[in-house]
């Protein structure tokens, strides 16, 4: 009674091999080398207009102006 089980589990353990996964193939050629200097995002996060337009105690229109600006990149 106890082979059944003990055979389930053999076979589930050597199986799992199968089912792994290959490693990625290497990329044939290198990736450009990356710049000293790196390229500022083109908008910031909602969370982060949302923590800055708060720092400024911004309500209303002003606020709703700055966060639009900020997602835009244009704000600071």
């Amino acid at each position: 009674m106890k082979l059944i089980p003990v055979l389930a589990v053999a076979s589930l353990l050597s199986s799992a091999a199968a089912f792994a996964q290959t490693p990625p193939a290497a990329p044939a050629a290198s990736p450009p080398a990356a710049s000293t200097t790196t390229a500022a995002p083109k908008h910031h996060s909602r969370k982060y207009c949302h923590k800055h337009a708060n720092a400024q105690n911004l309500t209303g229109a002003d606020r709703a102006a700055f966060i639009k600006s900020c997602r835009a990149g244009t704000a600071s």
